[in-house]
């Protein structure tokens, strides 16, 4: 899927960040999920952490399979409950792949993506899903149907589902019948929609990143996407083949963050947020810690004071770290990196409940770790 990078940095001066003057980190390790042979349970560079109530899903690139997992809300703690062989199941065992898996509906989990290195939709996995036991995890195939190679999240409902297709920069409503099955609707398209998807706070939007620009859709009470328009990207200077991009909404639905990065290239570009429209318009680029570059990924606490991120492999950020906000401005400061996370990681899911923070290994490691935000 598309990947998308730090042009010439604009001179803003950064308030303290919070929990660095006080010496207390804003993230703790508390302990490594590892493979474990006897329980059959690989992890060859878990690349895709998703969070769903009292279950964790975490994907192996290289093992091509969805691991599920039962969290304990109060510890952040997993049991490991079943996996769902993905990579064999589609006639191509070891070859790696990039999925996304979602639990929707009556127990029933989805799963979407594409074969590793993908050039368009032909290399993408299309919409399988799969009957969900809440006690044991994924127990049979139910179906699939082809989709264009994408990722996949629930409506603000939770009835349905969104698949966001970033080759063909678009977007899919997906309804759900009674027993599961999905129907793929029309197609929506429109400038900077890619495979990333962010929902707004009060769910009316979904905001996406590609091709030089923020892109927006309406979001319906029924699950109903229709194309709602971009910002433009070109104060930030974007360069060609991004390494990784990605886009951000803070919780009061005031500014959102777009984040690029490739060889040679970072930028982290601040937008304001029109509440009754979803609008945007740019702010200002930020000027960063070196710590936070080639970002990922972002999230924020309820409060919007707090952040946390993923820095890509390759670059001199590769770590979990976090950041505080400033709710009037929406600037950022750095706040720290997490132990043990100098390794690249591509994804990370927060438990916003429990306070946990499960994040994603990269490149040869066999595990993913397990943090404490509060």
């Amino acid at each position: 899927m598309k990947q998308m990078t730090w042009p010439a940095l604009s001179l803003v001066l950064l308030a303290a960040p919070a929990g660095a003057a006080d010496g207390k980190p804003a993230v703790v390790f508390v302990k490594q999920i590892v493979e474990d042979g006897k329980a059959d349970l690989r992890l060859d560079w878990v690349n895709t952490i998703r969070v769903h109530g009292d279950f964790v899903l975490a994907t192996s690139h290289r093992d091509g399979r969805v691991n599920v997992f039962r969290r304990d809300v109060k510890t952040g703690d997993l049991k490991y409950l079943n996996f769902v062989d993905l990579a064999v199941q589609l006639g191509r065992p070891g070859t790696h792949l990039d999925a996304f898996p979602v639990l929707a509906g009556d127990n029933f989990l989805y799963v979407t993506g594409a074969w590793t290195h993908a050039h368009g939709n032909a290399d993408g996995l299309g919409l399988r899903w799969y009957k969900f036991d809440p006690k044991d995890g994924p127990t049979r195939l139910l179906g699939a149907v082809p989709c264009d190679a994408g990722r996949l999240q629930t409506t603000p409902d939770g009835k349905g589902l969104i698949l966001s297709a970033g080759f063909s920069s678009a977007f899919y409503p997906i309804t759900l019948d009674g027993a599961g099955k999905p129907t793929v609707g029309a197609k929506v398209a429109g400038k900077g929609l890619g495979d990333v998807s962010v929902p707004s706070p009060d769910g009316k939007q979904l905001y996406s990143v590609s091709d030089g620009a923020i892109g927006r859709v309406d979001v319906g009470t029924d699950g109903s996407v229709a194309y709602g328009g971009s910002c433009d990207l070109s104060a930030l200077k974007p360069k060609p083949e991004l390494r990784a991009q990605t886009v951000a909404v803070s919780p009061d639905g005031r500014h959102v963050y777009a984040a690029l990065w490739t060889y040679k290239y970072n930028a982290l570009g601040l937008f304001n947020r029109d509440a009754k429209t979803g609008a945007l318009t740019f702010a200002e680029e930020l000027k960063v810690d070196p710590n936070m570059v080639g970002i990922n990924h972002i999230v924020f606490t309820a409060d919007g004071k707090t952040g946390y991120y993923t820095s890509s492999p390759e670059n001199s950020g590769a770590c979990l770290g976090w950041f505080s906000r400033d709710p009037e401005t929406g600037r950022l400061a750095f706040g720290g990196v997490a132990e043990k996370s100098k390794v690249g990681p591509n994804d990370f899911g927060l438990a916003a409940d429990g306070g946990t923070i499960y994040m994603a290994g990269n490149w040869n490691t066999r595990f993913f770790n397990i943090y404490r935000v509060k």
